[in-house]
């Protein structure tokens, strides 16, 4: 120890323990200042107790040694700090042209392990320029994962690790199982292992310790995430599947037993699952559902996306169950009462599996369904469809070729009046019907064209509804997805980071949906339903019809917003609505009622004002 600070301590000047810090800061020697960054000590003087140093962001500063004591920490002349301070120039190189050897230095200098916030604090404007910084990061944790010896977290909270070089290649990858914190991580663990069998001298032995540990920890994160759990034991029988000798233990979790205590939460797990895993849950689900497996399968079938349901509707085919997926299908596209996704796949399935499903019936179904969507829903399904119908040049000739005269300008004239596609993009539709039909050309410039400027009527109480919606959704939740985003953003790796990308996704539908509501209150006209017309069906009327065979239902004829299906009341723009538009009583029309999946005609028996 340096010959004053011992005097200092004899004196009973100063304590041992701060002795012991002011000597690693002696002159010549390197520290840093949390606000003023590197510094290199230039000089003491004990008996004013101060200490001179020149800091990168305050040289020449002369500071009180208690404050010293306080704020400065000693730098090692190996630290990184240290090397910065020495040759900025050879530090910056060594980021810039080997990051990998960079990080090494750094975390040596720290111990073996770092925050990437702390990394941050670090680089960024001292060795990496700032605007560069965030592409030097995202690059520079690529190149470390491919080695071993880092541990890069997913997560900012989570350290940036540097293993022990002594540990062999298959020792490094056990051990990136076990410090993984969560399923996803150790699905990536497992694959990892997977691809480097060869590492293992004897894989059999090596890996039933981790085959054992996936099971486990696929058990216990079924409960909060299922997804993860399924992941991991794909992960594991593909592990399993890959080295001989090598067998799960007896009661080891199966996708089957998983999914079992969980049926609840499959719809939304296998539209998540990425698809080697969805094939395996899928090839499962029977025995986890038992005998009556084929209508559990049904039952779940809307509430997938189209990928999901996609894979499970080629098994059911698969398993010999064709017929039992057409009499559901053939039921929904009946009744209107189909998802989006299972519409897209019929539609995408046309010249194989689904032929025998595409006519004008399904045509007329995927319009009224879209508007559904479209009017009674805010998640945005409908727009799958939507772009379907814009980007499958062959969708609507496909359509149409299936129909008679008469049946092609019925789906044009629905075609231009769905709320779901703007003018221009119901002009371009319409053009592949004209190009193959050039009668339908009259419908353009007939009284049935649905004019881009043409009001949408609707209820005065509905209109309100829909103009507080539209600032709730400006004033507040906009808002709020724009600062979900900017959080998101600060995660780092945009292409690796969920959250950015479920806000970016949510932006969008936002978005749409504000244009969508812009353009449709600009067009809204409100009305009183004590005005409306009995002489004929119009909007606020209640219309009694019957059927062949006598049977009689009441529909309510009603503004565009106020639909509501289920308890008959008809939008004025939906499918069965627009059919009873303007009859008179003792006029029939051909529908497709509620308790039937096939059109039927009815009369119109009676017309009266709609009740309140």
């Amino acid at each position: 120890m340096n010959a004053e600070l011992e005097e200092m301590i004899a004196a009973g000047r100063m304590t041992p323990a701060a002795a012991e810090v002011l000597d690693k800061l002696q002159p010549g020697s390197f520290c840093f200042h949390p606000s003023w960054g590197a510094g290199t000590v230039k000089d003491w003087n004990f008996a004013a107790l101060k200490m001179g140093i020149d800091f990168e962001g305050k040289p020449g500063h002369e500071m009180g040694l208690k404050f010293v004591l306080k704020s400065v920490e000693p730098i090692a002349q190996d630290h990184v700090i240290g090397q910065f301070v020495q040759d900025p120039a050879k530090v910056k190189e060594l980021a810039k042209d080997d990051p990998v050897a960079f990080m090494g230095l750094v975390l040596k200098s720290y111990d073996g392990k770092i925050l990437p916030d702390k990394v941050e604090d670090l680089v960024k404007g001292r060795i990496v320029e700032e605007k560069s910084y965030k592409r030097w990061w995202e690059n520079t944790k690529k190149k470390l994962r491919e080695h071993r010896e880092f541990v890069v977290p997913s997560r900012r909270t989570e350290v940036l690790e540097l293993r022990d070089s002594e540990l062999s290649e298959a020792e490094l990858l056990l051990e990136d199982f076990d410090l993984a914190k969560d399923s996803k991580t150790k699905v990536r663990a497992v694959s990892e292992i997977v691809k480097h069998l060869s590492a293992f001298e004897s894989p059999a032995e090596d890996l039933a310790g981790l085959v054992a540990d996936s099971g486990e920890v696929a058990s216990k994160s079924a409960a909060f995430d299922l997804r993860g759990s399924l992941e991991l034991i794909d992960a594991r029988d593909s592990l399993v599947a890959a080295v001989e000798g090598l067998e799960l233990p007896e009661g080891a979790p199966t996708f089957s037993g998983v999914m079992k205590a969980q049926l609840d939460k499959l719809p939304e797990t296998l539209t998540s699952l990425p698809v080697s895993s969805l094939r395996g849950a899928i090839r499962s689900l029977p025995e986890a559902f038992g005998e009556q497996w084929v209508e559990e399968f049904l039952q779940i079938l809307p509430q997938l996306g189209l990928r999901a349901a996609s894979e499970v509707n080629a098994f059911l085919v698969k398993e010999g169950h064709q017929a039992d997926l057409d009499v559901f299908l053939r039921r929904g596209i009946g009744q209107r009462d189909i998802s989006v996704d299972l519409l897209a796949w019929v539609c995408k399935n046309r010249k194989g599996t689904t032929e025998h499903l595409f006519d004008d019936d399904l045509a007329t179904a995927a319009l009224s369904v879209m508007e559904r969507d479209h009017l009674d829903e805010e998640t945005g399904t409908a727009s799958r469809l939507r772009d379907m119908f814009m980007e499958d040049k062959d969708l609507i000739p496909d359509f149409v070729a299936a129909m008679n005269a008469g049946q092609i300008k019925t789906f044009a004239r629905r075609l231009m009046s769905v709320p779901v596609f703007d003018a221009l993009s119901r002009n371009s539709l319409l053009a592949r019907i004209i190009k193959l039909h050039p009668e339908v050309q009259e419908l353009l410039a007939g009284r049935d064209e649905v004019k881009r400027d043409e009001p949408i009527i609707v209820s005065w109480e509905s209109l309100e509804r829909r103009k507080n919606e539209f600032e709730d959704l400006v004033q507040k939740q906009i808002p709020e997805n724009t600062k979900e985003i900017a959080i998101a953003r600060s995660y780092g790796d945009l292409r690796e980071n969920f959250e950015f990308k479920a806000a970016k996704q949510n932006q969008a539908v936002l978005m749409r949906r504000k244009g969508e509501m812009e353009r449709e209150i600009s067009l809204a006209r409100g009305i009183s339903y004590d005005d409306a017309d009995t002489s004929k069906v119009s909007i606020g009327t209640s219309v009694l019809v019957e059927d062949a065979n006598g049977q009689q239902q009441t529909y309510h004829i009603v503004g565009a917003w106020d639909g509501d299906p289920d308890k008959n009341y008809l939008s004025y723009l939906s499918e069965m609505g627009a059919a009873f538009l303007n009859l008179e009583v003792g006029e029939e029309t051909e529908v497709a009622l509620s308790e039937t999946s096939e059109p039927t005609l009815v009369k119109v028996v009676s017309i009266t004002k709609l009740q309140a």
